[in-house]
């Protein structure tokens, strides 16, 4: 393909993208697979420029905002990549905007004078906006700032990076030293992880589902912080587990192994389909000691059944998602506030349908993949004044029993963060029911 064929392939991605309510990534699968013409080359580049304009989002639409007054569109983004992220000149985009086959049409007086302000603009000055600068949506920095105070913008600015790929070693299958052996065999190497005992972090990304460790069930992809939240339930081999919101079966992975393929998980999920992945998941790995259970509105009298019988209730709330903005850069321009307001809403009524599950003694560890305080530290203190028989145990108390190292925090909570933990975004509150 011609550049210009590239930059119109752009376009339409973008545009694509911005339409659909599928993620950023399945959109862009299928723009590829129904452009089967495009070469490798040909996409690699389409998609690098267009995920540089999603990562980049906040600060080229604000470029355009404040050059012309005019709002964004899937060819002034692409047009202001152009200009303030690649450096190109007008006399260089007007060959490239030039209306011959598959380019894009020639460039309009108006573009010429976006582009001409575009290029006097000074993204360094200081008055530049902290949310912008930080690539965040305006109306969620409060919310971000209420969290990180003076640091926000540097916590905020590290979800623009993008994530590595972690991996969990099924210890029912291998060790840490035996995957990344057999990962270097299919020319894919690993790392250890810091502070995740079982993680490996790939050097490059990799077609992993065409290696042996990942299709023997040795490997699974999994965030560090996914999988210190999962390791953080202590759930111990004799333990009966509940998974409340299983998913795709990540989380219910680690708790499998952590309990040797020994005592009881029920995983639980409200979508049929995202239980279907998870027990082929299951299959690979080798795990035996899980059952899958879809809630639905008649799951009433199951769950009354089910009172007072598991060692462990793990929570991972549906949430905002911020924490997991480098791996999908585009959620955060999708989220609405009325979204998150009804998020909240199902993260109180999770708790409160976890919390007569759980054995005296027993415990509730709550997971978000969020940094909002609103979703966090706000839920757990709503959730204690109205269960006055659970208490938090503050995560150093069972930390070093878990990993043996040093915990990273001296709070209640774990907060796990890019910048400071290398990991996605994520929050684990443990609380324990008392002998009432």
């Amino acid at each position: 393909m011609k550049p210009q064929a590239r930059i119109q392939a752009a376009i339409d991605l973008i545009g694509a993208i911005r339409n659909s309510n599928t993620p950023a990534d399945l959109t862009t699968t299928k723009f590829f697979r129904n452009r089967r013409y495009m070469g490798s080359q040909d996409r690699r580049q389409i998609g690098d420029q267009t995920w540089q304009i999603i990562r980049y989002w906040a600060r080229l639409s604000w470029c355009i905002q404040t050059a012309d007054g005019t709002e964004p569109n899937s060819r002034n983004l692409v047009l202001a990549n152009l200009t303030i992220l690649e450096g190109l000149e007008v006399i260089e985009l007007q060959a490239l905007f030039n209306g011959e086959q598959y380019a894009p049409h020639p460039l309009t007086s108006r573009e010429i004078g976006l582009v001409e302000r575009m290029t006097k603009l000074d993204l360094r000055k200081s008055d530049l906006p902290a949310y912008v600068a930080a690539e965040c949506p305006a109306w969620l920095w409060p919310y971000f700032t209420r969290s990180f105070g003076q640091i926000a913008k540097t916590e905020v600015s590290a979800l623009s990076v993008e994530a590595p790929v972690h991996l969990r070693v099924n210890t029912l299958k291998s060790n840490r030293a035996a995957a990344r052996i057999l990962l270097a065999k299919d020319g894919t190497i690993a790392t250890n992880t810091s502070l995740a005992p079982f993680g490996l972090r790939l050097e490059t990304r990799t077609p992993l589902g065409r290696t042996e460790a990942f299709s023997a069930g040795l490997v699974e992809v999994q965030d560090e912080g996914s999988q210190i939240a999962a390791l953080l339930t202590d759930a111990q081999r004799n333990h009966v587990v509940c998974d409340l919101c299983a998913g795709g079966g990540g989380k219910t992975l680690a708790l499998a192994a952590s309990m040797a393929n020994r005592g009881r998980i029920i995983a639980c999920d409200s979508s049929k389909e995202r239980l279907s992945r998870a027990r082929k998941r299951l299959k690979r790995a080798g795990v035996f000691n899980t059952t899958t259970r879809i809630l639905d509105p008649n799951s009433g009298n199951w769950l009354r059944r089910r009172a007072r019988s598991f060692d462990r209730v793990l929570i991972d709330a549906p949430c905002s998602s911020t924490g997991t903005w480098r791996r999908n850069p585009y959620q955060r321009w999708r989220l609405l506030p009325s979204e998150m307001l009804e998020q909240m809403k199902q993260q109180d009524k999770l708790v409160a349908k976890a919390a007569p599950l759980v054995k005296p003694g027993g415990r509730i560890v709550y997971v978000t993949c969020s940094l909002l305080r609103e979703e966090n530290e706000d839920r757990i203190e709503a959730f204690l004044e109205k269960y006055k028989n659970f208490r938090i145990l503050p995560v150093k108390k069972i930390w070093h029993s878990v990993f043996g190292t040093h915990c990273p925090t001296q709070d209640s909570f774990l907060r796990l963060s890019p910048r400071l933990h290398g990991t996605d975004g994520f929050f684990v509150a443990i609380l324990e029911r008392g002998n009432d």
